[in-house]
């Protein structure tokens, strides 16, 4: 971060009755926070018959990263920097919009993730002598699926 840089991450800013202004010598940027979550669970399953037994094992995890969008609104919004980035956020207003940026102005979408994963293992002894049949290792089974971005969403709304 340069001296002068304007930063703000997962907040809301509102003017309820006139403007809001974000300016920076330096650069701005609007950006999305994230929120996670993760969960994994393993089981272990034992049957035992007169002429053998079955062991079943299995595990399984979800990862999630969300977006946490970010607004900055009033009845008119004003952001100016060198540089600005609005990511994965809403800069919006009742009468006013403006961005000025000096070099580069970037909007993007914020995105989300999803990560699973699935593990399972069978293994069976019995007669006529104690080996293994079924599965000899894990079988893994692994998903990542894409997730809707966060949106943004810039502009105005003229009331009247």
């Amino acid at each position: 971060m340069k001296c002068g840089d304007l930063n703000a991450r997962a907040a809301t800013v509102t003017s309820e009755q006139g403007a809001l202004m974000a300016v920076a010598q330096g650069d701005v940027n609007i950006v999305a926070g994230e929120a996670g979550s993760n969960w994994s669970e393993g089981r272990k399953h034992i049957s035992r018959g007169l002429l053998g037994s079955s062991t079943r094992t299995s595990r399984d995890s979800l990862e999630e990263t969300n977006a946490v969008a970010i607004t900055f609104s009033g009845n008119s919004v004003a952001v100016q920097g060198q540089n600005v980035t609005v990511t994965g956020s809403n800069v919006v207003s009742d009468a006013r919009t403006v961005i000025v940026a000096k070099n580069d102005l970037r909007v993007e979408a914020a995105t989300n993730t999803r990560s699973e994963s699935h593990f399972k293992r069978t293994d069976k002894t019995g007669f006529p002598s104690s080996t293994t049949a079924g599965s000899r290792g894990w079988q893994p089974r692994h998903s990542a699926m894409p997730r809707p971005s966060r949106g943004k969403l810039l502009g105005c709304h003229t009331v009247g």
